[in-house]
């Protein structure tokens, strides 16, 4: 159960704070290398288990996947910026802009 909320909270961590996909790989790896320093200065000693470097493996290898995925997913997500949307969501607002466009009267220039 640690395993599963370790890496949900890694990777919660790095699609908030690093939220570029080309960036993952590196601060996962990052963060079990500071695990890694740690535990080796918590137990005086470099971990000799293999089930130790088999957990983290697999847990580098979850984070980076996953971490990705869901970055790429945050980056194609469409800019709004407050009330104007580059692109509208429904046809009927289309056919309002191109029925403005095309009557050839432009309210935006000031005469």
């Amino acid at each position: 159960m640690r395993f599963g909320l370790h890496v949900g909270f890694s990777v919660l961590y790095i699609v908030l704070v690093v939220r570029r996909s080309q960036l993952v790989l590196d601060f996962a790896l990052t963060l079990q290398f500071w695990h890694l320093l740690l535990t080796t200065w918590y137990n005086w000693s470099l971990p000799t288990t293999g089930l130790w470097w088999t957990t983290k493996a697999l847990e580098s290898a979850i984070m980076v996947f996953t971490g990705r995925y869901f970055c790429r997913v945050r980056e194609l997500q469409p800019i709004e910026f407050g009330w104007y949307e580059m692109v509208p969501r429904t046809a009927q607002d289309s056919g309002e802009v191109e029925a403005q466009r095309g009557n050839g009267v432009d309210n935006n220039v000031s005469r």
